[in-house]
This record gives structure tokens, sequence and C-alpha cells, in this order.
């Protein structure tokens, strides 16, 4: 099985947070085209990062400040008599209140977002953790596992509250196209670039189209919902306007 060193995790946080130089990006890229697992979390992390970027900030309210600084006792933080140090203001009675402050200001805003925005809210483990053993929050709905005359490989599709989204992971000798329509009711959002190259993206009304070249291609198509209601979405593989593979399916989640 696999694994992901310490020094490739602080690389895939670093790409995600857009801090990566460019010799780290191109050694990163390396490591993902040879590590399948990391490819997964480095996808299922972006993937959850767009989820997070959506969610609507909330400005707690001017109350919910006043509470937490009246809640301070002041008073457990006079100074007291005793000997000296070179870094004894590191620890200095005000520095502690400004600490404590600081500490109880956090966690009242973390608490009025949880409160004000409940139906979208996220457990600290859907940021943080092993993300792809599905500890993140995600599901997954289908997987269609492909082996075709020349076109092998997996696609899976996983899902969180309204979004959902097709990882692709297929190998093959010529290009191909793949075509994923969808009602009204489902918004393709953007495309999430793994290990491909040469792709080639078109948007109908109601379908999204991806031309792939020969050879490994690994992405991501991300959607959501208007709504929670389930929707049916189909799925096609075609080379030279020729069906190649076709699957319906309804995402209910």
């Amino acid at each position: 099985m696999q694994t992901i060193d310490k020094k490739h995790i602080e690389l895939i946080n670093k790409e995600i947070d857009h801090m990566t130089t460019p010799d780290e990006s191109a050694e990163l890229q390396k490591f993902l085209q040879a590590n399948k697992a990391a490819r997964d979390y480095f996808n299922d992390l972006q993937l959850t990062n767009d989820y997070l970027d959506r969610l609507p900030d909330h400005e707690p309210s001017e109350n919910l400040k006043k509470q937490i600084i009246n809640s301070i006792n002041f008073n457990r933080y006079s100074p007291k008599s005793k000997k000296h140090y070179p870094w004894d203001f590191l620890f200095s009675p005000k520095l502690k209140i400004a600490y404590t402050f600081a500490f109880g200001l956090i966690i009242g805003i973390i608490i009025y977002a949880l409160l004000v925005n409940n139906s979208n809210s996220l457990n600290i483990n859907d940021v943080y953790g092993t993300i792809g053993i599905n500890n993140d929050g995600t599901s997954t709905i289908s997987e269609l596992p492909l082996n075709l005359s020349d076109i092998s490989g997996n696609i899976e599709i996983k899902g969180i509250n309204k979004d959902f989204w097709f990882d692709l992971d297929l190998t093959s000798r010529e290009g191909f196209d793949v075509v994923i329509s969808y009602p009204a009711a489902v918004k393709f959002q953007k495309v999430r670039m793994g290990v491909a190259k040469n792709i080639e993206l078109s948007k109908e009304q109601n379908s999204i189209k991806t031309t792939n070249s020969s050879g490994s291609q690994k992405y991501s198509l991300l959607f959501t919902r208007n709504s929670p209601d389930p929707v049916t979405v189909k799925i096609k593989i075609l080379r030279s306007g020729n069906t190649l593979f076709e699957h319906k399916l309804t995402i209910k989640q």
C-alpha cells in the first residue's frame, strides 16, 4: 500500500494554499504521478477547499463580542511579586489578558458561526486529518470501473451536501471524449486537474464535455445542485462520435 511521507504532505498543503515555489510545485507533480494515494489525497483536499470557499462568511454580532469581553475576570491576572527574568515580558499580566481575550473571541466566533450556519457547518475534521477515508464528510455515491478495449481505469462519483463530483482516472491508447449531461437543477462549477494533460473543456446548456488525449488522465469535475432534491445525471465516453460507455445514475445525497 502506498503511503505519503511528511515532506510531501506539507508540499500538498502548500500547493493548496498557493505557497509553493516553481521547483517545489514541479517536484510535487512528479511525486503525484507516481503515488496514487497522494493523488487521491491532493484531489480530495482541493475539492474540500473549493467547498469551504463557497461557504458564506458570517460576522459575529457586537453583542456577542461584548459578552465575551464581559465574561473575562481581569482580577485573576493582577501582577504578583516575584523574581524577574529578561523573558518575563512574554508572560506579563497584560499579555496574559490579551491571550485570554483573543482565545475567548475566537471560540465565541466559532460557536456563533456554527449556530447561524448550522445547515452548512463543518467539523474541524472536515478540514484537517486523513482525507480519502471518508472522514471529511464526503461519501462515495457510485464507482464505475472501466475495462474497455483500450480504455481502462475508474470513475468515482462522490458527494457532500448539495455538491457532487466525478473523479476520473483513465488510461487510453487513443484520444476520447467524456460527456456528462445533467438537468437544469444542476450547475457545473469547475474542473480540478490532477495528473492530466492536453484536456479541452467545452460546455453546453445542460452538459459538459472533456476532450482527452491518449495516455493517463486524472482529473475531477465538480457540480452543485440548486436544491437537495434527487437529480439524474448521465456520463458517456465516446470516440469519433461512437459511444463506448454510457451510465445513468441518480444523485440522492
